[in-house]
């Protein structure tokens, strides 16, 4: 597997996340899959058959390399869309911008966005210390040093900030659905970080809410979501006075990031 992820890497510059949970399996995966050229982004074919073949535990990010372990969700394509999508509104290379995710997981979301913006400086919060120390842990590795790693629960540990971009992908799965999900699939992966109350939703509600007073004049508040929460998203945003609200499509055509 390891010369298919070397291939993978030098031909299309994308980057491997993979598990050591299921080596065998993603092994014979890595003989029947595909890849997607999306110019710089590169897409592991089906990744809803992945996900139920190895739970998620092989996925492509295309901006770090990183570790990922129990504590910490794994980097989804859509993730990938979101990281572009931010980086399209930050465009001035030379400024530095004020940068707050939410839920930062592995961290592979803030290291990506400081790597391609390193006048920026980033705050990465998580409500879990195991995953906030894998965060550190892929930053270091990659000597990333405009990250400050916050143990906080969505905004509550933030004070007396203002930023440029409010960025996060909280879990949006509704939670009555969890029985749904093959407990297999759901072992590698922290169920807080997928799965969410009212239908979903409670979680991206209390972000969009919660993030008004943070945000400076002409910034971003930008969110990962369901497919099929990107109205509810809109009408919230709108509620709260933000403007130019638009939802942008996923690599495979879904609706799933609103700024």
């Amino acid at each position: 597997i390891w010369e298919y992820i070397r291939k993978i890497r030098k031909e299309f510059g994308m980057t491997i996340f993979i598990s050591t949970h299921y080596m065998e399996e993603a092994d014979n995966l890595c003989n029947r899959i595909g890849i997607i050229d999306f110019g710089k982004i590169q897409v592991i074919d089906t990744p809803k058959s992945m996900k139920s073949a190895i739970g998620n535990e092989i996925i492509s990010f295309n901006l770090v390399d990183g570790k990922v372990n129990q504590d910490t969700l794994i980097p989804r394509p859509e993730t990938e869309h979101l990281v572009q999508q931010s980086l399209i509104k930050l465009d001035n290379l030379d400024k530095n911008y004020q940068i707050l995710e939410l839920g930062t997981g592995c961290g592979a979301v803030a290291v990506a966005l400081a790597g391609e913006r390193p006048k920026a400086s980033i705050v990465a919060t998580d409500v879990s210390v195991k995953a906030l120390k894998i965060g550190k842990y892929n930053a270091s590795k990659l000597h990333i040093s405009n990250i400050q790693f916050v143990c906080s629960d969505w905004l509550s540990g933030i004070y007396d900030q203002k930023f440029d971009l409010i960025i996060s992908n909280p879990p949006y799965v509704d939670a009555k659905k969890i029985n749904d999900y093959e407990p297999r699939s759901l072992s590698h992966e922290p169920s807080v970080a997928l799965f969410a109350d009212d239908n979903g939703r409670s979680c991206i509600k209390e972000i969009i809410q919660k993030s008004i007073r943070f945000l400076k004049r002409d910034s971003w508040l930008i969110i990962e979501h369901g497919h099929d929460q990107s109205y509810f998203c809109k009408q919230l945003m709108q509620s709260f006075q933000l403007r130019t609200i638009q939802t942008t499509l996923d690599y495979s055509g879904v609706g799933r990031i609103t700024a």
